[in-house]
């Protein structure tokens, strides 16, 4: 008995050792082929990840352009362009036919180029000296007379009228103005008339002459006073 269970034994423990042992090569012979299975998996895994963010990341780029492609077009449809409304506003303007251009104030008596030249002559001989209004009112002072029955109706009579300006007597009136008489005359034909109507000037301080008391003064401009 004691003979069998020794042999028994003895067998299981071959067995076990013989199964240890191919379990052991089965072992040693697959284990490179699951290793090699587990990296091919996972570098798979990576591969499908990496293409499916790649695809992802690029798809997000893409939605992200359109996105803001449409948005820039829809604010350049809503923004104004003030360029375009200022020259429609501007057209607008000069296509308006109530709008009149400023008007040159016509002249209120026509004189011929000698009879300008001659007006600026005592105009510059009579107040050259005088402030540019003085000189105006002088000037305004010779086309009144023009038009008052008082005196000739041209003004080459009015100036040279007996004993009506000392430029005349004394040969000033033959100097040769000033752009600043000439303005002067320019300004009393358009209307400009400091004088206020004035038909006289002269100097109280140099004049002694009492005539003038008599006159209904108009304006005094520098050293001219004016009447009528």
């Amino acid at each position: 008995m004691q003979t069998i269970n020794k042999k028994y034994i003895l067998m299981v423990t071959v067995s076990c050792f013989l199964g240890i042992c191919s379990g052991v090569a089965l072992a040693e012979e697959t284990s490179p082929s699951l290793a090699e299975k587990f990296i091919q998996q996972e570098a798979e895994k990576e591969t499908f990840l990496e293409k499916a963010y790649n695809t992802h990341a690029e798809t997000l780029t893409n939605i992200l352009i359109t996105a803001t492609d449409d948005l820039q077009e829809k604010a350049d449809n809503q923004t104004p362009n003030i360029d375009n409304e200022l020259t429609t506003e501007n057209s607008a303007e000069k296509q308006d036919p109530q709008e009149k251009p400023a008007e040159t104030p016509a002249y209120i008596i026509n004189l011929s180029q000698s009879e300008i030249d001659l007006l600026a002559k005592v105009v510059y001989a009579e107040s050259g000296s005088q402030p540019f209004e003085g000189q105006v009112a002088v000037a305004a002072t010779v086309i009144n007379r023009v038009y008052s029955p008082k005196f000739p109706n041209t003004l080459t009579k009015v100036i040279y009228a007996p004993n009506q300006f000392g430029v005349v007597r004394n040969g000033a009136i033959n100097r040769t103005p000033s752009a600043t008489a000439y303005e002067a005359v320019e300004a009393a034909m358009r209307g400009q008339d400091p004088s206020n109507g004035g038909l006289y000037f002269w100097n109280p301080r140099t004049t002694k002459s009492k005539y003038f008391n008599t006159l209904t003064k108009t304006a005094e401009i520098g050293s001219h006073a004016f009447a009528k």
